[in-house]
């Protein structure tokens, strides 16, 4: 809060009354008057006002609306780690394959690579909320399909995709390198 100041201006003349004051204290306190035809000086007090309280503004629709979703029990973070994890081991899988890096040397060598599809994954997962959308939101469960396409196999493929990265992980440090390079 920043307080503001009144100045207020007060015209003394020279007839001042200041009686019960000792003469070197009149000195300090009366106004230097020069020898002109007006005999008052002027002098500026400053006082702060009272502070005004600022009314902060409500937070955002879709801040208010992801913040739920982001809870220990929310669904935003099984979703988000299991989407990752997905394309994680796909990936990561692959590029042991091609090159024969460990997931460990991967993640190690490319951490840029790894901080934007964990960035992308988790922009592309609220996009609904962010958008604004009527039909769906970022609840996977809030679109009705069924098949190989549901939320329900989403969540099973998450799920399977980190307990083989997991799986993938103790393997190679069990091994002390690739697994199939």
């Amino acid at each position: 809060m920043a307080a503001t100041t009144n100045m207020k201006s007060i015209t003394l003349s020279a007839r001042t009354n200041l009686s019960g004051v000792s003469t070197s204290s009149r000195r300090a306190f009366a106004p230097k008057v020069h020898q002109t035809k007006s005999r008052s000086a002027v002098i500026v007090r400053a006082e702060a006002e009272k502070p005004v309280e600022v009314e902060t503004p409500a937070p955002a629709a879709a801040a208010v609306a992801a913040t739920p979703a982001m809870n220990f029990n929310g669904f935003a973070p099984e979703t988000i780690n299991g989407r990752l994890a997905q394309l994680g081991f796909v990936a990561g899988l692959g590029a042991e394959i091609t090159t024969g890096e460990s997931f460990t040397s991967q993640f190690q060598n490319h951490p840029v690579a790894f901080g934007v599809a964990c960035g992308l994954v988790t922009l592309a997962t609220f996009m609904p909320a962010m958008q604004g959308a009527n039909d769906y939101t970022s609840d996977p469960k809030s679109i009705s399909t069924s098949g190989p396409f549901s939320a329900d196999a989403e969540k099973l493929n998450g799920r399977a995709a980190m307990i083989g990265m997991v799986a993938m992980l103790a393997t190679e440090a069990i091994k002390g390198g690739a697994l199939l390079g």
